[in-house]
């Protein structure tokens, strides 16, 4: 297994595992009066609504789309499907927001990758496994459905240990030299 590889699957695992809070459910919506500006959300800023239907999945070059496209992805493509996954392993990923994964990049708009408010993942091989180990499910759903998911959502290929390329838990996990 690669460091890549790892990284993803030690950081997807930790935060299957409840290596993070999930956010608290969200209040119910209201309608502001008429004219009223809407209040700034602890989501990350999203661009202004489109009548333009989302990019499918295999469709985009994450790395060509600026910051307003990417944002209006991850909204409309991304956030609806990672919950559908994430709550299909667990019930209380039904309040998944931005900030689970993205922490307080979220809040403060940077929603910079690897996040470091996730659990640090081994790089050693050998101090993987045993992390892993501690955390077979999570481990398991992490390599199955997060890393392979994230990567087609971003048409990306999964991490490749013998090429170093492709998406893996380094994606957003940080990984601990030591």
């Amino acid at each position: 297994m690669s460091h890549r590889l790892l990284s993803c699957f030690v950081v997807v695992t930790a935060l299957a595992c409840g290596g993070t809070q999930a956010p608290p459910p969200a209040a119910p919506e209201t309608a502001p009066p008429a004219g009223a500006t809407p209040a700034p959300s602890a989501e990350a800023p999203v661009a202004a609504e489109s009548t333009e239907a989302p990019a499918a999945p295999g469709a985009i070059n994450w790395d060509a789309m600026d910051k307003k496209a990417r944002g209006k992805y991850m909204k409309d493509v991304v956030m609806p499907k990672m919950k559908e996954v994430f709550t299909a392993f667990d019930k209380k990923y039904a309040n998944m927001q931005c900030m689970t994964c993205h922490g307080s990049g979220a809040t403060n708009g940077s929603f910079a990758m690897p996040n470091p408010e996730l659990p640090q993942l081994p790089a050693d091989m050998s101090k993987f496994k045993e992390w892993a180990a501690k955390k077979p499910a999570m481990t398991e759903f992490m390599l199955k459905h997060v890393k392979p998911e994230m990567a087609k959502l971003l048409n990306e290929p999964e991490y490749n240990p013998e090429t170093k390329v492709g998406f893996g838990c380094g994606e957003c996990h940080t990984m601990a030299s030591k």
